[in-house]
């Protein structure tokens, strides 16, 4: 029988199974194949065990990209609030509020060279009286 080097414990195990299956000092009437097929269960369930480990750290986010989805969504509450302020108002938030500040700072970052993401443009743009520049 060839022996396959370097395999790595599978094969061996897999050998190991196919000898005693194959051997003659077995009593009769016992089935060689629970040992033939414990290699490739063992096998199963190694790779099985393998892939789901590999899936968790796949899927598991970064503490960055938490505070990241957590900023987007904060984003997307006070965005709602300066909706509602628009349709009630049609005009700015008076200044010294949060809502002003939110204004602000959206209208500065998006003059800045990195300016804002293109989907938060569009939401502020679908705001009707929304616009970019300031009234004097």
């Amino acid at each position: 029988m060839p022996v396959l080097k370097g395999r790595g414990p599978i094969v061996r195990l897999a050998l190991a199974g196919w000898r005693k299956a194959s051997s003659s000092s077995r009593p009769p009437g016992q089935s060689g194949v629970p040992s033939l097929l414990a290699a490739p269960l063992l096998g199963g369930v190694l790779i099985g065990t393998c892939v789901i480990v590999a899936d968790f750290f796949i899927r598991r986010r970064s503490p960055y990209e938490v505070f990241l989805k957590k900023k987007d969504e904060e984003w997307m509450e006070r965005l709602q609030k300066l909706k509602e302020h628009y349709a009630e108002e049609k005009q700015d938030p008076p200044p010294g509020t949060a809502l002003f500040h939110f204004v602000r700072v959206n209208r500065n970052a998006y003059l800045l060279p990195t300016g804002l993401p293109k989907w938060k443009v569009r939401e502020l743009e679908a705001i009707e009286g929304w616009r970019w520049e300031t009234e004097r």
